[in-house]
């Protein structure tokens, strides 16, 4: 079982070998075809490796590499062609700068520049070959989220809308309550909130999606206070007119269109960060402010008998 989040990380692997062996190849196979017996191979992977960075950072920032777009059937041959020729364009540039035309010949970059194309496509229409096979055996998916929502709406997103917001051709999710009472569709919606959280935890899952009428006001807010106390992210799908409207893709053409309606706690990195920058800056601020600080403990001692600092036990995120 492949996660969806990796499929990004494969197939951006997959085009730099491809770039970085259709540049040694074309390399050692001109200089071979000219005569030359003596050849470098540092100049042939420097251009492949550069020539990839170029490549997979102009591609991925439209999401090319995102799983939706990877399983879409239809190879997207306009712009990969499109991409590869200003990465030439690019790289010439760049071959300039470096002087590198002497141990790299023209013929050599021109053999590498067609077999690259060659190549890329080629990998792209086995990529989505690959990926329709897997997804119909089941081999990718994503385990690491939840999806709460109403009966209509989740059966409307199945199983194009699985693919295009989740990343997967199947998810666990929990349906809400049907019934037009609202005192016994709150009561049950409750027990469905609590049981998906349950299985959140047990699954150490990362997200929670939610699948409601974004008409539906009361009950987005009565799902957000009872989802609140995980340390998820929690982010609302387009519902379907929405889906409708925008044919599942955001105005900028790089994220599906969701809601963010609570982040995630910071990571491991982004702690680590967070604190060294409140312990620089706090210490700075100690240099100038601590003068004013005493002044202001001395007149609290002076004017009460209570503590200069105020202490109070409080709950945070997850009820720690």
């Amino acid at each position: 079982h492949i996660s969806s989040n990796a499929i990004p990380y494969i197939l951006s692997t997959a085009d730099a070998c491809v770039i970085l062996l259709a540049s040694v190849t074309g390399g050692v196979g001109y200089q071979l075809s000219a005569g030359n017996s003596v050849i470098s191979l540092l100049p042939l992977c420097s251009v492949g490796l550069l020539a990839s960075f170029i490549h997979i950072l102009r591609m991925s920032g439209g999401g090319y590499y995102d799983f939706p777009d990877s399983a879409k059937p239809r190879v997207e041959i306009t712009e990969i062609l499109v991409c590869w020729l200003t990465t030439g364009l690019l790289l010439a540039f760049f071959a300039f700068l470096l002087k590198i035309g002497v141990t790299y010949s023209r013929g050599s970059f021109v053999v590498f520049y067609v077999l690259a194309a060659v190549g890329l496509l080629g990998v792209r229409k086995a990529t989505k070959v690959g990926l329709a096979a897997a997804m119909s055996r089941g081999m990718i998916g994503r385990r690491d989220i939840v999806l709460i929502g109403d009966l209509h709406e989740i059966s409307a997103l199945e199983p194009k809308g699985f693919r295009s917001f989740i990343g997967a051709s199947e998810v666990s999710h929990f349906t809400l309550s049907s019934e037009d009472d609202p005192l016994l569709r709150a009561s049950a919606d409750a027990g469905v909130i609590s049981a998906a959280a349950n299985f959140a935890r047990r699954n150490n899952c990362k997200e929670v999606l939610l699948a409601v009428p974004w008409a539906d006001a009361a009950r987005l807010e009565f799902i957000r206070d009872h989802v609140k106390t995980l340390p998820l992210a929690v982010r609302l799908l387009p519902d379907t007119r929405v889906r409708t409207l925008t044919h599942y893709v955001s105005s900028a053409r790089q994220r599906v269109l969701a809601i963010d309606i609570q982040r995630a706690p910071l990571s491991t990195a982004e702690r680590i960060v967070k604190r060294v920058m409140d312990i620089s800056i706090a210490c700075l601020a100690l240099l100038f402010l601590l003068p004013i600080m005493l002044l202001t403990a001395i007149a609290i001692k002076l004017d009460g008998p209570g503590p200069v600092i105020f202490r109070q036990m409080r709950k945070g995120f997850n009820g720690k």
